[in-house]
C-alpha cells in the first residue's frame, strides 16, 4: 500500500503550482480577507457551501501561507487519506488484495487526481464519505462514529446529503430498521447548528437564480447531457479535445472499461449498489426543482464505485491492468499537457500594467485579484464610471454570458487596441481613448 500511496502523492505534485482558477480564487480571498468569525458571519451567508472547509483552510494558511501549493496541499493529503480508508474498507469486506485494488482504482482515477489538486472542499468531503462508508460496513459496527463522520461530510459539502440518504436506506434494509432511524436522528442533531445558516444561504441562492440570467445552467440541470457526462468524466477526467468525435470515442470506451465490470459484482455485494444508485437518483430528481446535478458534485460516488469495481475485478487480472493503465494514461495527459490545465489567470495578470483599471464581474475575478492586488477592479454592471479619468482600461469578459451581458463592443467609444485569449476561455481586451 505504501508504494501506491507514494506514487499517487508524486503524481499529485506534478504542476501543483499551476494557476488558480475562479473558485480557488474564492478560497484564497476568504482565507486572506476574513477572520474565523468573519468566515461564518460575513462570508458564508452569501456562499453556497458550509464554512467548515474555509475554517480549516484559514487555520492551515495562517501557518503555511496561501501560495498555490499551500492552498492545494490539504486537498492532496485528504485525497491520499481517502484512498487509504478505501483500502481498509476493501480489506474489511473481502481481503487485502481487494483493498489494494480498490485503493489503486480510486487514487489513480483521473477525476480524483484533478480535484486532489484543487483548493476546494471536494477532497475533504470525499475523505469523510470514505470514513462514513468504513464505519457503515465495518463488522464491529459503531453508530456513534458513523454519525460523527457523516455529519462532518455534510458540514464539508452539502451535496453529500444524497449519499447520507443512501446510507439511511442501506441501514434500513441491510442492518437494522431501528438503527437506521437512530442514525437519521443523530445526523439531524449533529447538523442542527448549521441549519439557520443553511436557510439563509438557500434564500440567497434563490435570489441569485432569479437575479443572474443564466445561473441555473451553471449549477447543473437534470437532463440527459449531464447524466451522460457522469460516467464519461468519472472514467476520463476533466479533459476534452478536438476533434470531438475522437474524444467521445475514447472517453466512451473508458466509461465502458470502468463501469462494465459491475456486471461481475458478486451477488452478496450487490446491496452496496444502493450507495451509488440512491444518491444518483435523488440528486437527479431534486435537480428538476433546484439545479444541482453535475458530475463534480457527485465526486464522492467514486468511493463506493472504486470498491464495487475492485470487488468485481478481484479475479480479472487483465482487466485490472487495463483499467489502471487507462486511468494513469488519462491522468498523465492532464498532468503533463498544459492545455488541459485550469484557467490561466496567472498569465493574464502578468499582461496588465501596474494599477490598471479593469472592468469585469468582481466576484468572478478573485483569481485575478490573488495575483494582482494593485489592480483597480470595477463592476461592469455599474457602468463605465472611471473611463473619463483613464486613457487606458481593460475588460475581462469572463462569466459575462452567465450574467446576461452580451455586448459586442466592450470598449464603447474607445478603440480596441488588443485582444488576447488565455487558457480556460479567458479573454483580455485592452481599450484606449
Amino acid at each position: 500500500m505504501g508504494t501506491i500511496i507514494l506514487t499517487a502523492f508524486l503524481l499529485r505534485l506534478v504542476n501543483l503550482n499551476q494557476s488558480l482558477w475562479l473558485d480557488e480564487g474564492v478560497t484564497a480571498r476568504v482565507v486572506n480577507n476574513y477572520s474565523l468569525r468573519g468566515i461564518v458571519t460575513q462570508f458564508s451567508p452569501h456562499d453556497f457551501h458550509p464554512p467548515f472547509y474555509y475554517l480549516l483552510m484559514k487555520l492551515w494558511t495562517d501557518i503555511f501561507g496561501s501560495s498555490e501549493i499551500s492552498l492545494r496541499l490539504p486537498s492532496v493529503l485528504f485525497s491520499l487519506a481517502a484512498g487509504y480508508i478505501i483500502y481498509l474498507i476493501g480489506r474489511e469486506i473481502k481481503d487485502k488484495k481487494t483493498g489494494l485494488l480498490s485503493a489503486a482504482i480510486f487514487l489513480f482515477n483521473p477525476l480524483i487526481i484533478y480535484y486532489a489538486q484543487e483548493a476546494r472542499m471536494y477532497s475533504l468531503a470525499i475523505f469523510f464519505i470514505a470514513l462514513t462508508t468504513f464505519y457503515l460496513l465495518k463488522k464491529q459496527f459503531n453508530l456513534f462514529l458513523l454519525i460523527i463522520f457523516s455529519g462532518l461530510a455534510f458540514l464539508s459539502f452539502y451535496g453529500t446529503v444524497f449519499y447520507l440518504l443512501g446510507v439511511v436506506i442501506y441501514l434500513y434494509f441491510y442492518r437494522d430498521k431501528r438503527v437506521s432511524f437512530l442514525y437519521l436522528i443523530g445526523l439531524i442533531v449533529v447538523s442542527l447548528p448549521i441549519f439557520p445558516l443553511l436557510i439563509e444561504q438557500f434564500s440567497h441562492s434563490r435570489q441569485s437564480l432569479i437575479g443572474v440570467a443564466n445561473w441555473a445552467s451553471v449549477l447543473g440541470k437534470a437532463n440527459l447531457k449531464n447524466l451522460l457526462l457522469l460516467p464519461v468524466k468519472f472514467s476520463s477526467g476533466r479533459i476534452s479535445f478536438q476533434p470531438k468525435i475522437i474524444y467521445y470515442f475514447f472517453s466512451s470506451v473508458s466509461a465502458v472499461i470502468f463501469f462494465l465490470p459491475l456486471i461481475f459484482l458478486p451477488k452478496k455485494k450487490r446491496p452496496l449498489l444502493i450507495l451509488v444508485v440512491v444518491p444518483l437518483l435523488i440528486s437527479f430528481l431534486v435537480s428538476f426543482k433546484t439545479p444541482l446535478f453535475s458530475f463534480f458534485r457527485l465526486l464522492y460516488l467514486l468511493v463506493p464505485l472504486s470498491l464495487l469495481v475492485g470487488l468485481s475485478l478481484s479475479k480479472q487480472r487483465y482487466w485490472q491492468k487495463l483499467l489502471l493503465l487507462m486511468f494513469i494514461t488519462w491522468s498523465l495527459i492532464y498532468l503533463f499537457l498544459p492545455q488541459f490545465h485550469r484557467e490561466d489567470w496567472k498569465s493574464l495578470s502578468a499582461c496588465l500594467p501596474k494599477k490598471a483599471l479593469v472592468y469585469g464581474i468582481p466576484s468572478s475575478l478573485d483569481a485575478l485579484s490573488y495575483y494582482r492586488k494593485d489592480l483597480d477592479i470595477v463592476n461592469i454592471r455599474s457602468g463605465y464610471k472611471k473611463i473619463s479619468s483613464s486613457k487606458n482600461y481593460y475588460v475581462v469578459p469572463y462569466t459575462f454570458p452567465i450574467y446576461g451581458i452580451n455586448r459586442v463592443n466592450f470598449c464603447l467609444t474607445a478603440q480596441k487596441v488588443k485582444e488576447k485569449d488565455f487558457r480556460g476561455n479567458l479573454r483580455l481586451i485592452h481599450c484606449q481613448r
